[in-house]
């Protein structure tokens, strides 16, 4: 049966007629979600003003960048005026722009009033120095990344009218040769230096391997140094103690020279101790050697292994085993063959030895 054309246009019509129903339906069914939606935010006492992409904030002094702060996306607050920024990343450049340092997240709160910027979830840093920064333009990336110490936390606030950041969380913390954690941080931009604040834990790896404890550990920016209170270093066969130890990191933070001071005492133990003297059965006998001394220096090579080490101050010497031996000096040398094996010990000034008569204490 042929269909007019006047029919057409009426069934034409009515389809239009129902599509603008339901699209009318549709768009009163959603405005009334979002009016109650919009309603329950406000009974919440949240209210938002704007939204923006690409958010930044930035503090400058005669014409160098201290701080940039960059945000993906920001959703301003009428309430408190405070904002929520998304895909955030802080660049810290120093005031002498020898820094890059980077702090990075996905969500942080800032509020105007106060100037914090806090972080809601992880946070990572990555601390590296830029020493040619000042003789490059503004804001200049460092040409090549060398191991930069990198921690992870959370709960991290960060003052944009200070360039200061703070936690009183958990830190991890990776450098090339160690790894460790801390409790509580602070970040001090005018001094370029970084406070883990207590329980404070290092693992050595590579040829040294072993635990590093500490009551505080102080990271500073020149010279390139981490300052460790009360270290208690260990590992199966030997402990080591101070009242301060200070790491001197080359440019690539990795160990160069290490100083311990105020009351430096070594301990070590060896149960593969023989008595080999005529008349005597050979049997194993542990052998324990104890050293004190006020100051201890420690070269590194490039390959990481220890150099030598130099003890000042009073050392005093004693060990017990199948050659009991005491002994003090003005200074003892140690020198390190590979795989940090000690291959040979001189003493200096005033040396005085004693053996035991029978050999065993």
């Amino acid at each position: 049966m042929p269909v007019s054309i006047a029919r057409l246009r009426r069934w034409f019509v009515a389809a239009l007629v129902l599509v603008c129903v339901v699209v009318g339906a549709t768009y009163l069914h959603l405005r009334h979600r979002v009016q109650n939606v919009r309603k329950q935010v406000q009974k919440l006492g949240i209210e938002v003003q704007q939204s923006a992409n690409q958010f930044t904030i930035s503090k400058s002094e005669q014409g160098r960048t201290i701080f940039k702060l960059q945000a993906s996306k920001a959703v301003q607050f009428k309430e408190g005026g405070h904002t929520e920024l998304h895909d955030v990343t802080i660049t810290l450049y120093g005031r002498d722009s020898s820094r890059f340092d980077q702090v990075y997240g996905e969500a942080f709160d800032y509020d105007p009033q106060s100037g914090n910027v806090s972080s809601r979830g992880e946070v990572s840093i990555d601390l590296q120095s830029n020493p040619q920064g000042i003789v490059h333009p503004d804001q200049t990336a460092p040409h090549e990344l060398k191991n930069p110490v990198h921690l992870k936390t959370s709960d991290l606030v960060f003052n944009k009218n200070s360039g200061d950041a703070w936690t009183a969380a958990r830190i991890d913390f990776r450098v090339p040769q160690a790894s460790g954690s801390a409790v509580g941080a602070k970040y001090v931009a005018k001094d370029t230096a970084l406070t883990l604040e207590s329980q404070i834990k290092i693992v050595m790896t590579g040829a040294a391997p072993g635990t590093i404890l500490a009551d505080r550990a102080l990271l500073q920016k020149a010279p390139r140094e981490i300052v460790l209170t009360h270290p208690h270093a260990e590992n199966p066969e030997q402990q080591a103690q101070a009242e301060e130890l200070t790491l001197f990191l080359n440019e690539d933070n990795a160990l160069d020279h290490a100083i311990a001071t105020g009351g430096v005492k070594l301990t070590s133990r060896d149960l593969a101790g023989e008595d080999a003297r005529p008349g005597r059965t050979r049997a194993s006998v542990p052998t324990q050697t104890e050293i004190t001394a006020q100051r201890l220096d420690v070269n590194m090579k490039s390959n990481g292994d220890a150099k030598d080490a130099i003890l000042s101050g009073d050392v005093q010497f004693h060990s017990t085993g199948a050659q009991a031996l005491s002994g003090s000096s003005a200074k003892a040398i140690m020198n390190f063959g590979r795989n940090n094996v000690l291959s040979k010990v001189r003493a200096d000034g005033g040396v005085k030895l004693i053996q035991a008569a029978d050999g065993i204490q």
